[in-house]
C-alpha cells in the first residue's frame, strides 16, 4: 500500500495531525488540477475549424435550442434570434464535411428554417414547437417513490429480456440537461465476467456484487460543455441521468443499487483502461440492476424531518 493511502486509513499517526491535514490538501490540490487539464482539454473556447466534431454538435445544439426555447414562451418576440440565426448559419456552413450526427443536422435546420419563416410572418413550426403532451400522472405517487430502495441481493439466473434493456435506455434519453446537451451515456454490461471485473474497481459492492446480473456505468462527456462557467454541469447533468435511468428501472418493475464512484483520477484511468472508456467520459457512478430474490431485504434508510430539508421563503 502507498504511503499516502496507509497513513490516511491508519490509526497510527505517523504523520500527526498536522501532516495528515497537509497531506490531505495535497491530494485534494492533485485531483483538483487533474481534473482542471482534463476540462481544458476538451472544454476551453476555440476557434471554430479547430473544434472537434463532439464541440460542433455541442455549439449546434446549443444555438437550435435557443430557437425551440424562444417558440415555447407565452407570446414569442418577432423579429427574435438575429445570433441564433447568424451562428446557426454559420456553423452549418462550415461543417458540411463534418461528421455531424444527422439527428443534431436536422434539428439546426429545422430551427432555423422556423425561425426565418417566423421573422418573416409565418406562424412557429409544429414540429420545432409541438403542443405540450398532457401528462397522465401516477395512480398513486407514494406507491411509486416510497416503494424504491437499493436492492443488494439480485437473483442473478433472472435476465432482463433485450426490449426492457431498450426501452430502459430509451426512456432515460427523457432526461432534462442544460440547454439538451444530452451529455449523459450509459455503459452497459451483461457479461458476467465483465459485470464482474467492473465491479471489481468499486468498493461498495462488497457481500452482494457476485450476485449482480446486469451493470451500468453512467458517465459524462465533458465535451458537452464550455469554458469555466460551465465546469461543474456535467457532474449535474449527469446525476439527474443517473436518477432518471434508476427511476425507469423502477417503473419497469427492476431492482437496482446506485454505487458511488467517489474515486480519484487515478482509478478512475484504471477503470477508463479495463473497460475502454473514452477520456473525455467522467465517470459518475455504477448501477447494479436486475430482478431481486423474493426474500430480498432492504436497508431502512430513514428519511430527515421536512423541517431539515424544506425552506420555506
Amino acid at each position: 500500500m502507498r504511503l499516502a493511502t496507509w497513513a490516511q486509513e491508519s490509526s497510527v499517526p505517523i504523520l500527526g495531525d498536522m501532516g495528515r491535514a497537509v497531506l490531505s490538501n495535497l491530494r485534494i490540490a492533485r485531483e483538483f488540477a487533474a481534473d482542471g487539464r482534463a476540462y481544458a482539454r476538451t472544454s476551453s473556447w476555440r476557434p471554430r475549424h479547430l473544434e472537434g466534431t463532439a464541440q460542433i454538435q455541442r455549439d449546434l445544439t446549443f444555438w437550435y435550442h435557443q430557437v425551440e426555447k424562444a417558440f415555447s414562451l407565452p407570446v414569442p418576440r418577432r423579429p427574435f434570434g438575429a445570433r441564433a440565426q447568424e451562428n446557426l448559419e454559420q456553423i452549418l456552413g462550415a461543417a458540411q464535411t463534418a461528421e455531424i450526427d444527422s439527428t443534431v443536422a436536422e434539428a439546426a435546420e429545422s430551427a432555423l428554417g422556423a425561425l426565418r419563416v417566423w421573422n418573416d410572418g409565418g406562424e412557429p413550426s409544429e414540429s420545432v414547437s409541438p403542443l405540450r403532451t398532457q401528462f397522465g400522472g401516477l395512480e398513486d405517487p407514494a406507491a411509486f417513490f416510497e416503494s424504491r430502495h437499493s436492492c443488494r441481493n439480485f437473483n442473478p439466473s433472472a435476465r432482463v429480456d433485450e426490449a426492457t434493456l431498450r426501452m430502459a435506455f430509451r426512456l432515460t434519453q427523457s432526461t432534462p440537461s442544460v440547454c439538451n446537451r444530452q451529455c449523459g451515456r450509459i455503459h452497459y454490461f451483461g457479461d458476467a465476467n465483465l459485470v464482474q471485473k467492473a465491479l471489481s474497481f468499486q468498493n461498495g459492492n462488497r457481500g452482494f456484487g457476485e450476485s449482480v446480473p446486469h451493470l451500468a456505468v453512467i458517465t459524462a462527456d465533458r465535451r458537452a460543455f464550455n469554458e469555466a462557467s460551465e465546469r461543474n454541469q456535467r457532474w449535474v447533468d449527469g446525476g439527474l441521468f443517473a436518477m432518471t435511468f434508476v427511476w425507469v428501472l423502477q417503473s419497469l418493475g427492476l431492482a437496482s443499487c446506485m454505487l458511488n464512484w467517489s474515486m480519484g483520477v487515478t482509478a478512475t484511468r484504471q477503470l477508463r483502461a479495463a473497460l475502454d472508456l473514452p477520456e473525455h467520459e467522467d465517470v459518475i457512478c455504477m448501477v447494479a440492476f436486475g430482478k431481486p430474490v423474493e426474500t430480498a431485504r432492504r436497508a431502512r434508510s430513514a428519511r430527515l424531518p421536512q423541517s431539515i430539508i424544506v425552506t420555506e421563503h
